[in-house]
């Protein structure tokens, strides 16, 4: 496999895992209070927002796979995403 291709994994996974902890962090935090619906969606929409940045900064700037990096990205942050809705939206038996 092409070395760039291989780093462009690794970097989308690494973004993934990172935001990901930031938003269960801030879910953690939030879920007790009154906007912790709100505090849930403004970190979707910074995820969207994140990975217009991440595409546009690895096109420009970056030697690694855009392709890659952003396959990788959109597939763990879609993992990441449905592991935080079974932790903090599915109802507790």
């Amino acid at each position: 496999m092409n070395q760039t291709i291989q780093k462009g994994i690794i970097v989308g996974l690494v973004l993934a895992f990172f935001q990901a902890s930031v938003s269960v962090a801030l879910l953690k935090w939030a879920w007790n209070k009154k906007f912790f619906y709100t505090v849930w969606g403004v970190s979707t929409l910074a995820r969207f927002v994140f990975f217009g940045f991440i595409a546009f900064v690895v096109y420009q700037f970056t030697s690694l796979d855009l392709v890659a990096t952003l396959i990788s990205l959109a597939i763990a942050t879609m993992l990441f995403l449905i592991v935080e809705v079974r932790l903090f939206l599915t109802p507790k038996k």
